[in-house]
């Protein structure tokens, strides 16, 4: 479950992202943000996914209060239990598209044949198998990078749906079904 409660953000100049937002969204409910440019979309994302923290209110994900968590504890939190469609695909482009899905694993502290083989996973699942050699990005699979799962969980089997900044472009669906 994702709540809101008042949750303001403002940035500095004057810039009132979010202003007073209240808002839940149940478990396994499928939601759509829409809205022109500017509205506070990416913001509204970035506080559900705990990039960043309200100026008031509170944000809660599943029990979690992302509005006073520890540093630490966002970054368990992301690790764990969240999985990002970027609206940029950050990408290492030195390693394989092998090694850029297989870093949040080994980060999050998984044995190196254990973390290749969720990451060869993760690719075979999102009809990318055939880039996993090849470096980031590879100029014949460019097209599809947008759908390469560059933030597998760390335990490679997603609690939680993806939270994607421009989902309708970014993400391939199919890949994603068993979520």
């Amino acid at each position: 479950m994702i709540r809101l409660d008042r949750v303001t953000r403002a940035y500095p100049g004057g810039v009132l992202a979010l202003d007073n937002v209240s808002m839940e969204i149940a478990a396994h409910e499928f939601v759509a943000i829409t809205g022109p440019s500017g509205c506070g979309k990416s913001t509204l994302m970035h506080l559900i996914g705990g990039l960043d923290t309200p100026t008031s209110g509170e944000v809660f994900v599943n029990g979690v209060a992302l509005h006073r968590a520890t540093d630490a504890a966002l970054t368990e939190y992301r690790r764990r239990s969240l999985g990002i469609v970027f609206q940029f695909f950050n990408l290492l482009p030195t390693m394989t598209a092998l090694e850029n899905v297989s870093l949040p694993l080994l980060l999050a502290g998984q044995r190196l044949e254990p973390a290749r083989e969720a990451a060869a996973a993760w690719l075979e699942r999102v009809g990318m198998a055939r880039c996993s050699g090849l470096p980031s990005p590879a100029p014949w699979c460019t097209g599809r990078r947008s759908s390469w799962p560059t933030n597998p969980p760390a335990t490679s089997i997603p609690p939680t749906p993806p939270k994607c900044s421009r989902p309708c472009k970014r993400l391939l669906l199919s890949g994603f079904a068993q979520w």
